[in-house]
């Protein structure tokens, strides 16, 4: 269930059940725990879950695909000073 103004981010996936309140964001590239209640933001590349939903860990998934992104918004960053690691 989502409630009134609610932005999701690009590649984030939100599990089965899960209710957002009014007003927040959700970062991309994230994994919101099914059943959880989203009551805050939250930023992009984490784990939550949890009522009220709570930033469990990175989410290492997605994590190679975030820093690429900063990459190319950014072009002028040399690849080579990134650890992907």
């Amino acid at each position: 269930m989502i409630s009134g103004n609610v932005s999701i981010g690009e590649g984030t996936e939100i599990g089965t059940g899960t209710s957002i309140v009014n007003n927040v964001s959700i970062g991309r590239h994230c994994l919101i725990g099914a059943g959880s209640v989203v009551t805050k933001d939250i930023p992009d590349g984490v784990v939550a879950y949890g009522n009220p939903c709570k930033i469990i860990r990175n989410n290492e998934r997605w994590e190679k695909a975030l820093k690429i992104d900063l990459i190319k918004r950014n072009g002028n960053e040399k690849i080579s000073s990134i650890n992907f690691n």
